[in-house]
């Protein structure tokens, strides 16, 4: 009982080390409360811009050519933030070039589809690669007709034989893989009158993924 507690403390040889181990138990359990809820509020935020988006457009997807005038940046961020916990996980460290664009017409779900799945790309290419060299790079220029971005990571990089066909249904060279997402990127990039390609100095040397397409201010 209590009285029992109170003889061991103040009589016992050890209990100052008991106490010491309950001291640092209870920081230990401080710090992992802290940190449970910082990861939870970064997923209810992340939830909440991904259910702010769907939301926005959800009486529009009917619509598949719908466009909305924002900037691209915009969008960029709001597919980084879709994958932000993959890049936690897998220590990628993201930078970004954008040039200062005006806004323009975008088919917003779409793009934000194939980018999110680009930069899942990137991330698995990477995954065998130094942990500091894991850097996923955006970079966006454009002009007063077409808007380019370029997606370049340093990972496993693409055979020159390849290059022409990672966008062909069922192509992939994952072993787990049905090979559709960059063919659905492929045919939404289409979809937006755009292009897309993939350049590479080789296996090892990490790849560039590239789209063009049509920008209008109007």
């Amino acid at each position: 009982d209590i009285n029992d507690l109170k003889s061991f403390l103040k009589s016992d040889p050890k209990a100052p080390d008991l106490l010491e181990y309950y001291l640092i138990l209870e920081k230990s359990i401080i710090r992992d409360r802290e940190k449970v809820t910082t990861n939870l509020k970064e997923v209810i935020d992340a939830v909440k811009e991904i259910t702010k988006t769907v939301n926005s457009q959800r009486n529009l997807i009917g619509n598949e050519y719908y466009t909305e005038k924002t900037e691209i940046g915009n969008i960029i961020e709001e597919a980084l933030l879709i994958k932000t916990e993959l890049f936690k996980k897998n220590s990628i460290k993201v930078e970004k070039s954008i040039e200062d664009l005006p806004m323009g017409h975008f088919q917003k779900l779409k793009l934000i589809s194939v980018l999110a799945n680009l930069f899942e790309n990137a991330v698995e290419a990477m995954l065998d690669t130094a942990i500091d060299d894991r850097i996923l790079q955006i970079e966006v220029h454009g002009d007063d007709t077409n808007i380019i971005l370029k997606i370049n990571d340093k990972g496993v990089g693409i055979a020159p034989s390849d290059l022409s066909k990672i966008f062909s249904r069922g192509y992939s060279t994952k072993p787990t893989s049905y090979g559709f997402g960059l063919h659905d990127c492929a045919n939404y990039v289409s979809e937006m009158k755009g292009e897309i390609w993939a350049e590479s100095q080789g296996e090892k040397m990490g790849a560039s993924l590239f789209i063009k397409l049509p920008f209008s201010t109007n």
